[in-house]
């Protein structure tokens, strides 16, 4: 019962490493740059709601960003759910009818 439990909240873990991986991305350089590309983070020079603390360039966030932050959240988590499912996934059990001829007959002609 403990690993279905954990099993469900592997969509939560993978969002926060998701979360995680884009706010330490921020710092770096040349991973800021492609954040600011990916409308994941703003420019520095440009307005924001906030900005992150001792960052250089000073790159910050606004509303465009979180929506855009949102989605890609809402979708690696989606992705792992879908996955987590299809791990679990079983085929169902043979069935115990015998098996069709192999070869089909030709209906009778009509009269």
């Amino acid at each position: 019962m403990e690993t279905a439990q954990r099993g469900r909240i592997w969509w939560l873990i993978t969002a926060a490493a998701t979360l995680l991986a884009w706010l330490i991305g921020a710092y770096l350089p040349p991973v800021a740059n492609l954040w600011v590309e990916l409308n994941l983070i703003t420019p520095a020079g440009q307005p924001h709601l906030a900005a992150f603390p001792y960052d250089y360039p000073a790159v910050g966030i606004d509303g465009h960003t979180l929506c855009s932050l949102a989605g890609i959240l809402i979708m690696v988590a989606a992705a792992t759910r879908w996955i987590s499912y299809l791990e679990r996934h079983t085929p169902p059990a043979p069935a115990l009818t015998p098996e069709l001829p192999t070869t089909l007959t030709p209906p009778p002609p009509r009269p």
